[in-house]
């Protein structure tokens, strides 16, 4: 199962930002550096180019900003547990 570490950030085109996507099957996970604070993350997860809240991960937001990496590597658990998928 993927974990916090073995996200690959790469700088998106045209963007001032670092992210990953990790692609859970039925779900893709984003993470975004917080280009503020030092340490930070924010994540959304998406249903092929929409916004998907799923319950006990991101209920009532789209996008859950200043995550910690322990709480990413948290969420990618609750994700893999609820896709039945150890993600790419």
């Amino acid at each position: 199962m993927l974990k916090f570490k073995d996200l690959v950030f790469k700088e998106a085109d045209g963007f001032p930002l670092t992210s990953a996507k990790i692609d859970y099957k039925l779900y893709t996970l984003s993470v975004v550096k917080e280009p503020l604070k030092e340490g930070s993350y924010e994540i959304a997860i998406f249903k092929g180019n929409n916004f998907v809240q799923l319950p006990g991960i991101n209920p009532g937001e789209d996008v859950i900003r200043y995550l910690s990496e322990n709480a990413v590597s948290g969420i990618m658990t609750k994700l893999a547990s609820v896709t039945m998928h150890p993600a790419n």
